[in-house]
């Protein structure tokens, strides 16, 4: 693998940057400011020994309008996920400095690091260990570093970083150099322009967790690979029919389609949702680790003895089974006990209390949401 003399100067100049940045971000002020001149300036390095470059791909305004259109139609989605999820109110500043310093920390930052990224990825050897370490330099980049040397010292929040965000930037960078790579200079800005209008300006945002968040980028990356290359399938006659069918627009549906409905499962949409188990107050009946499916019920439906109910009792969701029950005021309240349990819970729960009664257990299937929970709550 052979790198070209002003190639090889860029990947350095950028690998100086980063390192300045991890050792320094703390102690520049104004990197609103600073951050964009850094890349303005190492732009203007690989426009000038790459003069001759030119935006390339046969079919790129072909390609670019299936990215618009799709960007298009995520921003809508998105957007729309809120009827679901609930809104919140956006975290960054609308104040005019606000503004102006959200434009000047994403905006002009785009246009240098997407072109820089192009002339690395399109000018140099045509190597997928060259490719990967490129697209490593842009993955750290968008890293953390001030985070993360903040939390050197806490291994629990550290995990929870490269868990909940880390994950997220690294399937960004990927997309982004493939589309770099495979459309255009164009296409990789249209993705990044709209993912942050849709981030930072716009003032009410989706309520979503990690998991949702996550969620929503694998499929809008499934659907830009899916779309890309069964164009380039098509334009190349690099497969037969029957192995380009093989790869037809069903399996693109059903897997959009499984991650969307998975999603939506686990965030208590239908009238079936799960929940794992985070200790071993109801052994035998299921256990820590297991995920047991809860079934909606209405506020006017009353549990029967015996059934295990899921409820909320002081900002805890518990599930225990239900051993006696009264009717006060028109109001009717239940009494609980864990099977595990030596002695029946202190308080009496009331029907708003519950929101739905276990159905059927999973063994073991819940241990990663379990981690993740106890990693969450031990910060």
């Amino acid at each position: 693998m052979r790198i070209k003399a002003r190639e090889l100067s860029l990947t350095i100049i950028i690998i100086i940057y980063l390192t300045l940045r991890f050792f320094l971000y703390d102690y520049i002020s104004y990197s609103y400011i600073i951050n964009p001149l850094l890349w303005f300036s190492i732009f203007a390095i690989a426009y000038y020994f790459n003069k001759d470059f030119k935006l390339r791909k046969r079919n790129r305004y072909e390609h670019t309008q299936n990215i618009v259109i799709i960007m298009f139609i995520y921003a809508i989605v998105y957007f729309a996920s809120g009827l679901i999820f609930g809104y919140q109110n956006n975290i960054y500043s609308y104040s005019l400095s606000g503004i102006i310093k959200n434009i000047m920390s994403f905006v002009f930052i785009i246009f240098f690091q997407e072109y820089s990224r192009n002339v690395l990825l399109i000018k140099g050897p045509k190597s997928y260990v060259y490719r990967i370490l490129i697209t490593f330099l842009f993955i750290l980049n968008d890293t953390n570093f001030s985070y993360l040397i903040s939390q050197i010292s806490m291994p629990l929040s550290l995990l929870e970083y490269f868990v909940t965000t880390f994950i997220i930037v690294v399937l960004h960078n990927i997309v982004l150099s493939f589309l770099s790579y495979k459309v255009g200079l164009i296409a990789s800005n249209v993705y990044r322009i709209v993912l942050v209008i849709l981030a930072v300006f716009i003032p009410l945002v989706p309520h979503h967790d990690w998991l949702v968040s996550f969620m929503l980028y694998m499929a809008l990356a499934v659907v830009i690979f899916y779309v890309v290359l069964k164009k380039e399938i098509k334009d190349d006659r690099e497969i037969t029919r029957r192995e380009e069918k093989s790869v037809s627009s069903k399996s693109l549906v059903f897997t959009v389609a499984l991650l969307i409905v998975l999603s939506l499962f686990v965030t208590k949409v239908f009238h079936y949702f799960p929940v794992a188990i985070i200790s071993n107050s109801m052994k035998p009946t299921f256990s820590r680790g297991d995920v047991v499916i809860v079934e909606k019920r209405s506020k006017d439906e009353e549990l029967e003895l015996d059934e295990i109910a899921y409820f909320a009792h002081k900002d805890k969701m518990l599930t225990h089974r239900v051993i006696k029950k009264k009717i006060e005021n028109n109001k009717t309240y239940y009494r609980t006990k864990g099977d595990n349990n030596e002695f029946e819970d202190d308080y009496w729960i009331i029907e708003d209390d519950v929101e739905g009664s276990i159905k059927f257990q999973i063994p073991l299937l819940g241990y990663p949401s379990v981690w993740l929970s106890e990693l969450l709550r031990s910060k």
